[in-house]
């Protein structure tokens, strides 16, 4: 299941920057994550059992496409799909980005 051109446009135009995250047959197209949802998912991802809730929150939190519902739906099937996507959200919000120094 993946979007067609009408709604990818009309995404672009409500969210701005999107990216389409695709694992095995399904695809869910996602926005970057914000400051204030980053900033949440590393606040309950620093608990050994809160990690996948905070995976899950990360992602219903950047999803535009598909709908909720659907969402859930996808999640039900497939439940693993949580883990890759976030990663990608993860990396989206710069985190996975190489971060050097040097002295002045």
């Amino acid at each position: 299941m993946t979007p067609d051109a009408k709604t990818v446009e009309k995404l672009k135009n409500e969210h701005g920057e999107i990216y389409a995250v695709e694992a095995g047959d399904s695809t869910i197209v996602v926005r970057p994550p914000t400051r204030a949802a980053f900033r949440r998912f590393v606040e309950k991802a620093a608990g050994d059992n809160t990690r996948y809730v905070a995976m899950e929150n990360l992602l219903r939190d950047c999803v535009v496409w598909p709908s909720p519902a659907d969402l859930d739906g996808l999640l039900e099937r497939k439940p693993g799909l949580v883990a890759p996507v976030a990663e990608r959200l993860v990396q989206l919000a710069g985190a996975a980005q190489e971060a050097d120094f040097r002295a002045l």
